[in-house]
């Protein structure tokens, strides 16, 4: 049984790397350019206190790029457990994922001019069958191992 999930983020994508100051095409780019980034969830283990993943994802096939982030994991991972009580979640991207503001003496990931952005939002599973079929094959190219997860995993947005 394959599942799919999505956070929605509502923008479309210019594949060429933005200035720095356009912050909307820029979190689209992040967005488009970037595999993994980092789930932020309400942790029910350990209380309500957040809890940090990295997650692979897309944004859609690489020439339909749809604005909405998509997730191929197991019900019984952590943070979906997580979102299962509170799938109010965050995800962070960065353009140091992408080997740009390495650690120098001009420049560090974490210096104001490295990209990066977090997006906020619902995380819901996908359940229209074309879309989840979308969602499932942009995954699958974007990263070969995942059909060969088990059967339990899901995609999700």
């Amino acid at each position: 049984m394959v599942c799919a999930s999505a956070l929605a983020l509502g923008v479309d994508v210019d594949v060429k790397k933005p200035h720095i100051l356009d912050f909307a095409g820029t979190a689209r780019w992040l967005a488009h350019e970037n595999m993994y980034g980092v789930l932020g969830t309400t942790s029910v283990r350990l209380g309500g206190a957040p809890f940090t993943q990295p997650k692979s994802f897309v944004d859609g096939s690489v020439d339909n790029s749809t604005g909405i982030l998509y997730f191929y994991d197991a019900e019984y991972d952590e943070s979906l457990i997580d979102i299962a009580s509170n799938n109010v979640v965050s995800f962070s991207l960065s353009a140091a994922q992408l080997g740009n503001c390495p650690p120098t003496l001009v420049t560090d990931p974490q210096n104001p001019m490295c990209a990066r952005v977090t997006f906020a939002g619902k995380f819901v599973s996908v359940t229209e069958e074309s879309e989840k079929a979308f969602a499932t094959d942009a995954l699958f190219a974007r990263h070969p191992i995942m059909p060969r997860w088990p059967d339990e995993v899901c995609a999700h947005s």
